[in-house]
């Protein structure tokens, strides 16, 4: 059992995986003229069930489900970090800070303007 739950090579496969998705949605984006939300998480779902696939994981329910649960981690991460970007690229040009967050955020809102 492990003792630690990230280490330096899980965070470093991590930030690999997550600018794996954001260069191949951004990508995608731009060559296809495609602005869709599941784009990410179809990337995502490809890298993490492809990896588990490639490393023999893929043996029954329990790992199709953490193959899963890693494909909404990469997402997730993927998804922050580009926002992220693109926020602050905004107000750099126009030198107006902006805050991340516009409105209050409900419980079940929006995550993706």
């Amino acid at each position: 059992m492990q003792s630690e739950y990230f280490t330096w090579t899980s965070l470093g496969m991590l930030t690999t995986a997550s600018g794996a998705v954001i260069v191949v949605t951004n990508t995608l984006r731009n060559a296809l003229g495609l602005d869709r939300p599941w784009i990410p998480l179809v990337i995502a779902l490809t890298l993490s069930f492809g990896f588990a696939w490639h490393g023999n994981q893929l043996n029954d329910l329990a790992s199709a489900l953490l193959a899963a649960l890693n494909a909404c981690l990469l997402f997730c991460t993927a998804t922050g970090a580009n926002e992220t970007i693109v926020r602050n690229r905004e107000s750099a040009s126009s030198g107006i800070a902006k805050p991340q967050v516009r409105k209050n955020v409900a419980w079940w809102g929006s995550w993706l303007p």
